[in-house]
């Protein structure tokens, strides 16, 4: 982005708006002659008003096709990319990120649209608003509510990123004008702000499908806890008491649960609309579908959806997440096995949702594909199978990393990359245990465990591995274990890193994998070397060096509970443009 985004960039943001409506535009527009636009102009009707509203959801596939995912979970415990900048902290590398640059660029989008949006509609007269009966409606409040909503959520997900970042709420701003870093202070109230006006003003629901990817007042509720507890987190880290926070936090928490407008689905496969029943018959690659009714449930509080029956409103995110040889996806993103190692074998969220062991699409009969099920394993697993004349059958290969099923590729071998998957901003799981975290916070850590427990019955089927207070121990404990729940639940739905700070864990997480990292290839040497002196004693013992794949992550001993490295540095591109910019992180 430069600096033009932030600035007075308003005809053209509005022409976008105007360009990429939504589907769910009940009303044929009338014809726009665009090169005759002004904001004088534009801004007449109701119809104009939503044609604004919906230009704000037009970039959100380009943010969550993988972007969300690099930025909030390769950085992280849960999930893995071999040697990326991101993956590994690579700090000099981190400014010059393609990735980070477009979210960078994809959220001022956002913001520069809403301040438009906001600034306009506010001037169109209350009666265009009138139903057809010249009835008063609503239906002004709620598209500035939208907007502020987008607004509130961009702006909090630009400071999960960057920290401290400009804040712009004018859609007039002077061109020549270069905008500061804000304090966190003022992110915060500006997020506030928005969302509580967003909460206050967007209906509980909507009654046409294709309005789903629009917020409620659910999702703006849930948007405010969590601005909340940002804000506490920071507290806590600082020694400070963040109680208030908290209860603010937990208030919100409870509006979205007294609702009654959500709950958790019955199976972990259903929260993403995947039904299982083809699997037993044409293996999981190809029989896993998505039942597009499900893609609809009452657990998903608000969602980015994606339309795969056309190249308008679609996501290729099904892609991104499994690898050619298992259903032709492109293998961007893996789970690592430190993460897969971690799950209660009995875990549906690993036996329903994580890929582990596979045949190859090409060859399912002569390659296979298997994790080594424990960190001792890893080195062994690599075999041939011979018939009786000596030749190899089949070979059976080590898998490196596992892969998430979350948002399983339904068009293997049609080479179609129209996807139908959601990508899932904020689910009532996630407020489940959200009320847990800030319950515990509040010294009600047994009331606290209940909630993670409603999480766990689904992933077990059962409560026979239900968490009891007593045996976990004291308030850090807690908040260990439900840092480990949300690790299960929400791998890889985009929220690890800003989890991992605001729960003052990113160090403690973030050091035990970079040693299970280090831990992991030395076991892989010692296997190697005993396999090899096995095979060919004449010529043991074998040596085998691995120490690269280990060292090129920082050191556990290296991280700090305030690291730079929790956040990023914001693109060099735009503090090339404007030096304001630079030293955006706290601890830098």
């Amino acid at each position: 982005m430069n600096n033009n985004i932030l600035k007075k960039g308003s005809l053209y943001l509005l022409l976008l708006a105007l360009i990429f409506s939504f589907s769910s535009c009940k009303k044929q527009l009338d014809e726009v002659v665009y090169s005759q636009l002004t904001t004088d102009n534009a801004f007449v009707t109701q119809d104009d008003a939503l044609a604004a509203v919906n230009g704000l959801y037009a970039n959100l596939h380009s943010i969550s096709y993988r972007q969300i995912f690099y930025a909030n979970d390769l950085p992280t415990d849960v999930c893995y990319k071999q040697n990326l900048p991101l993956e590994i902290l690579k700090e000099n590398d981190l400014n010059m990120d393609n990735d980070l640059s477009n979210m960078w660029t994809a959220f001022y989008v956002i913001v520069s649209r809403c301040n438009t949006a906001i600034d306009n509609i506010n001037k169109i007269p209350d009666e265009q608003f009138n139903d057809a009966d010249g009835n008063a409606t609503t239906l002004k409040s709620r598209y500035i509510a939208e907007a502020k909503f987008m607004r509130g959520w961009a702006f909090m997900e630009l400071s999960n990123l960057f920290y401290r970042i400009p804040i712009n709420t004018n859609s007039e701003i002077n061109p020549a004008e270069e905008l500061k870093l804000a304090s966190i202070d003022s992110i915060d109230n500006q997020i506030i702000t928005d969302l509580t006006y967003a909460a206050a003003n967007l209906p509980g629901s909507y009654s046409a499908r294709e309005d789903a990817g629009r917020p409620t007042s659910g999702a703006a509720n849930g948007m405010l806890a969590k601005a909340y507890m940002r804000i506490a987190g920071r507290e806590r880290l600082a020694g400070q008491d963040g109680s208030e926070n908290w209860k603010a936090a937990l208030q919100y928490v409870n509006a979205v649960i007294s609702s009654n407008e959500y709950s958790l689905q019955p199976s972990v496969l259903d929260v993403y609309g995947l039904d299982d029943s083809n699997v037993a018959t044409e293996g999981l690659a190809r029989g896993l579908d998505l039942n597009t009714d499900k893609l609809y449930n009452n657990e998903i509080i608000w969602a980015i959806r994606s339309n795969g029956d056309g190249p308008q409103g679609s996501s290729a995110v099904g892609l991104v997440f499994t690898p050619w040889s298992f259903d032709m996806g492109w293998n961007l993103l893996n789970l690592p096995l430190e993460f897969a190692w971690s799950f209660n074998p009995s875990d549906t969220r690993l036996t329903k949702l994580v890929v582990t062991n596979y045949p190859d699409i090409y060859d399912p009969t002569g390659k296979f594909y298997s994790y080594p099920p424990t960190i001792n394993d890893v080195g062994t697993m690599y075999h041939e199978v011979k018939n009786a004349d000596g030749q190899t059958t089949e070979i059976h290969y080590e898998l490196t990393e596992c892969y998430t099923l979350k948002y399983k590729y339904q068009n293997t071998g049609q080479y179609n990359y129209n996807t139908a998957n959601n990508v899932i901003v904020l689910r009532y799981a996630d407020i489940l245990l959200l009320k847990a975290e800030i319950l515990n916070e509040l010294g009600q850590s047994g009331e606290a465990v209940n909630y993670i427990n409603m999480v766990r019955e689904r992933a077990f089927g059962d409560n026979t591995h239900d968490l009891n207070a007593s045996n976990l121990g004291d308030q850090d404990a807690v908040r260990s274990a439900i840092c480990d729940e949300r690790a299960w639940e929400l791998n890889n739905e985009g929220m690890r890193r800003p989890d991992l700070i605001r729960m003052g864990l990113w160090k403690d997480r973030m050091g035990k994998y970079f040693d299970a990292i280090k831990t992991k290839y030395q076991i892989k040497e010692h296997n190697a070397e005993v396999i090899a002196d096995q095979d060919d004693p004449a010529n043991a013992p074998h040596t085998f060096d691995y120490s690269a794949n280990w060292k090129i992550y920082p050191s556990s001993s290296d991280l700090t509970d305030n690291d730079p490295r929790r956040y990023f540095p914001i693109p060099k591109i735009e503090t090339d443009q404007n030096p304001n910019l630079l030293n955006n992180r706290p601890g830098e």
